[in-house]
């Protein structure tokens, strides 16, 4: 068994090697920055943390006007060391090999895939494969996608380190906030403000948000789902180069009430270079409370590449690195 995954990952080692040798020279994602002729830094900070170009592009379907013929295609790969690997693994692993697509099916139209063939050194699985219709500031999305949180617990998170509320399950409730879910997904964007609404198979969600002028952001959600729920609030701002953004969460299932949350601040020195703080904390009836403190810097050697290193604080200190490209 061992042995398999280690041939896998090191197929997964060679292909990122291939790809990072042969690859003509890219621009962020060539999904969509080939695409449209953009720069790394029209909707990257530190990829793949969003500016608020990329998350406004990124909320209107990835679209936008004179859009050039390309293969729709570009592979992620994630190579990671910890210093306290899970069980099993090897300290350092190919964490993440990941193949997206993503582009416009006609006027009103687009469609987005993120397929993990390797994950946290395994087996990796679909992560977001949908398709949406866009009207004027009104959008509806069909398949399975990331739930609308106001940070987003995966793809674009900057640390190595998950959050511990996205990860959070009580008891024998298996629901979380990390994975995707399946469903039907309504959203609007307007003037700073966003509202979603979605429809899934085992519960439903709301979130509201509004962005201001002086980039101020507040956020609210809850997903109600059966005889359980999961309700929270949020608050970013923004000034000069520093973001800080808070996530209180609260919830109550049939044995045991919840509740968790996260500070996070990064400070931006350049393009290619950002610092990143944030202190976790949940706790629910069953098994009590858990804690955990990052500190990390990321990097930028080059475009469409990150490398983080950080440490992971809880009863003891981790060391985490992750090398990120992507063409």
């Amino acid at each position: 068994m061992r042995a398999a995954l280690f041939a896998r990952c090191l197929a997964a080692a060679v292909l990122a090697i291939l790809l990072f040798w042969t690859a003509a020279p890219a621009l962020a994602l060539p999904v969509f920055a080939h695409r449209y002729g953009l720069s790394c830094q029209d909707c990257h900070t530190t990829v793949p943390h969003l500016s608020p170009f990329g998350r406004a592009f990124a909320a209107n379907g990835f679209r936008l006007e004179n859009a050039r013929r390309t293969l729709p295609v570009a592979v992620k790969v994630n190579l990671a060391y910890s210093s306290d690997a899970e069980t099993g693994l090897p300290k350092a692993v190919v964490d993440e090999v990941e193949l997206l697509a993503g582009g416009t099916i006609g006027k009103h139209a687009n469609y987005f895939v993120e397929h993990y063939l390797v994950d946290g050194g395994e087996s990796g699985h679909t992560r977001d494969a949908w398709v949406q219709l866009n009207g004027i500031n009104a959008h509806l999305r069909v398949g399975q996608f990331t739930l609308p949180l106001p940070v987003d617990p995966e793809t674009q998170r900057d640390t190595q380190a998950h959050y511990l509320v996205y990860d959070q399950t009580v008891g024998e409730n298996g629901f979380d906030f990390f994975d995707a879910h399946q469903g039907i997904e309504a959203y609007t964007v307007a003037r700073g403000f966003e509202a979603h609404l979605a429809a899934l198979r085992a519960g439903t969600m709301a979130s509201i948000s509004k962005t201001f002028d002086d980039g101020l952001a507040l956020y609210a959600y809850r997903y109600q789902g059966q005889a359980f729920y999961r309700q929270g609030y949020g608050a970013g701002e923004t000034v000069g180069k520093l973001h800080l953004v808070a996530v209180l969460q609260r919830g109550n299932d049939a044995a045991a009430a919840s509740s968790g949350g996260f500070f996070e601040t990064h400070y931006t020195f350049s393009p290619a270079l950002m610092a990143v703080a944030r202190y976790d904390s949940v706790w629910d009836a069953l098994t009590g409370a858990e804690h955990q403190t990052v500190l990390g810097i990321v990097t930028r050697p080059a475009r469409n590449m990150r490398f983080t290193i950080e440490d992971q604080i809880t009863d003891r200190h981790t060391l985490n690195l992750g090398w990120l490209f992507a063409y």
